[in-house]
């Protein structure tokens, strides 16, 4: 959330590179009660900004929510599948793609 709040204050490589941080803490310890809400944060309000398109961001998001309903982490899971839907939504995803 530092990286997130960093990059609404102006800072977005900054933001961008304290979200990577907390992302590359899952590589190093098993920790996997926060790794939906973490994976979720990272690329719902943090990498749309770095990376220029929603777009990107599906493959990731669905990740998390597969992450959240194995843990269960069921709010988590919840809040990427709903980010999932709004950033398909604003890509320009056609339905037919996200009825799969």
């Amino acid at each position: 959330m530092y990286g997130f709040i960093d990059s609404m204050m102006g800072n977005i490589h900054v933001g961008y590179r304290y979200a990577k941080l907390a992302l590359s803490f899952f590589e190093r310890f098993d920790n996997r009660e926060v790794h939906c809400s973490t994976i979720t944060a990272f690329w719902v309000l943090v990498a749309p900004w770095h990376e220029n398109s929603l777009g990107d961001t599906l493959e990731q998001i669905r990740h998390a929510f597969k992450v959240g309903m194995e843990i269960g982490d069921h709010e988590n899971a919840m809040f990427a599948m709903m980010m999932d839907c709004t950033h398909s939504f604003y890509s320009g995803c056609p339905l037919a793609i996200l009825l799969d």
